[in-house]
């Protein structure tokens, strides 16, 4: 039994890890990472039962949550994000191109579980294709805001961190990504980097007040309108991989047709390693992804 704890936890500090990075790179959403490693369900449960009245009773808190899934998913985001701000950025100036190869792949083959949970109707294909244009249509044709330092105050950095809360609860929102539009995200980067404890703080309190709000939303919505919360959130997800595209201006590359031809067997090899590995995995783990 013993043995069986140790390794779920252990596969939840390694979940933990992929939602840290995912919540830290641009383009990825927290929610989808938690969508499609199967925790999502879960793990809005676990923050919509949140109440301040919880902090009266330390018997009561430590009974209401279900700690052994918290813990190492949250150690595991902490570590992640950590070693994120200390090595990632110049790995991933260095192989940006891979990297978004990579990625895209994954996302893309891991659609093909929430796909089969829908309930097909004309209902739900209207919602994944007006939801689907929307994404893409917010990704393709925002501006970023570009604030100045001096702009930066709490004024914004509140509200950026519920943004970031936002992209957790709704997948296929890139919380990097928005903080990016904001001209904010080398800002926090720099400033978790530094430990400067007071931005830090104030974007945490903002990140955990539109956690906790949104969350109960959201779990409402997948109780009592599964398939069609299921829609709204693939939609979500595939508008959003326009950013990802490894040939896109967003991503930094060229058009796929200008390209060299080496450039499009390095996205090929890539595309296709991550792709068949997601599914392969995918096929494995069934219905499981999603429900657990």
């Amino acid at each position: 039994m013993q043995w069986r704890i140790s390794t779920a936890t252990g596969i939840l500090f390694l979940k933990g890890i992929f939602m840290g990075l995912s919540m830290a790179l641009p383009g990825i959403s927290g929610g989808t990472m938690a969508f499609i490693l199967g925790i999502y369900k879960k793990l809005i449960n676990e923050i919509s039962k949140f109440h301040i009245s919880d902090f009266k009773s330390p018997k009561t808190f430590f009974q209401k949550y279900d700690w052994l899934f918290l813990i190492p998913l949250l150690a595991g985001s902490i570590s992640a994000l950590a070693l994120f701000v200390i090595l990632a950025p110049p790995l991933i100036t260095s192989f940006q191109f891979e990297f978004y190869s990579l990625i895209f792949g994954f996302i893309l083959a891991s659609l093909y579980l929430p796909l089969k949970e829908i309930e097909k109707s004309l209902k739900t294909l209207i919602l994944f294709v007006c939801f689907t244009v929307l994404s893409f249509y917010s990704f393709y044709f925002t501006e970023t805001i570009s604030l100045s330092r001096e702009q930066v105050s709490l004024f914004w950095i509140f509200p950026a961190g519920a943004l970031v809360a936002l992209a957790l609860v709704v997948p296929g929102l890139s919380g990097s990504y928005l903080l990016i539009l904001l001209g904010l995200y080398h800002y926090i980067l720099t400033a978790f980097r530094d430990l400067n404890m007071f931005i830090i703080g104030v974007f945490i309190i903002g990140a955990f007040i539109g956690l906790i709000s949104m969350a109960r939303g959201m779990k409402f919505f997948l109780h009592r309108f599964p398939s069609e919360t299921l829609s709204v959130i693939l939609g979500l997800i595939v508008g959003s991989l326009y950013i990802l595209w490894p040939f896109s201006e967003a991503a930094g590359g060229v058009d796929f047709l200008s390209s060299s031809f080496s450039d499009k067997i390095s996205f090929l090899l890539w595309f296709s390693l991550s792709f068949c590995l997601t599914l392969f995995i995918s096929f494995l783990y069934g219905k499981n992804r999603i429900t657990n």
